[in-house]
């Protein structure tokens, strides 16, 4: 299996079919991403084909001695910036707030009861009312850091120093907890 940087070297060189295989790669872990910063799918997966194109359009450029993913997620935040930035997006988010698409995946049980399920989704919709709730700022770090993401690669993606990552992460998680175990 090719690493990333040898695809792109290869892309570079007029072989654009391994585009397919990057998209492959990372188009899950994109979507996801974006998906948790509006909690709307079909969005989540049409920003994230914008994030591709936008990539496509500057392969020919990148450097690969960089962190790929690191572009690649930078390329995602920036789309999601300028979605948030646009009328369009404004627009958008305001007709899907309250319009939850709460998915049972996570659930650990094979068969929760009722009682289960109303629990879970209680904690689900508290959850997404609560990181909507965070700064634009802690809201990018937690996705990001909820993506497995390093404090490094993070710094890396926002362009701010891994101190700044660390403490928007800590409040995040301190105004998340807050929401979340008050009972």
């Amino acid at each position: 299996m090719l690493e990333d940087n040898e695809l792109i070297e290869l892309f570079q060189q007029g072989e654009i079919q391994v585009f397919e295989i990057l998209v492959e790669r990372y188009s899950s872990r994109i979507i996801n991403f974006l998906y948790r910063l509006c909690w709307h799918r079909e969005l989540a997966e049409d920003l994230a084909q914008e994030s591709f194109i936008k990539l496509y359009r500057s392969l020919n450029r990148y450097e690969t001695e960089g962190n790929f993913k690191a572009y690649m997620f930078t390329i995602a935040k920036n789309v999601w910036i300028d979605f948030l930035r646009s009328k369009k997006g404004k627009t958008e988010l305001k007709k899907q707030a309250g319009d939850s698409e709460i998915i049972f995946e996570n659930l650990k049980s094979t068969e929760p009861s009722v009682e289960d399920m109303v629990y879970y989704k209680e904690k689900l919709e508290l959850l997404e009312t609560t990181v909507n709730q965070l700064s634009e700022e802690q809201k990018m770090v937690f996705m990001l850091y909820h993506d497995d993401m390093k404090y490094a690669e993070i710094a890396e993606i926002l362009s701010i120093p891994e101190g700044t990552v660390k403490s928007r992460l800590h409040h995040a998680f301190n105004k998340i907890k807050k929401v979340l175990f008050e009972e």
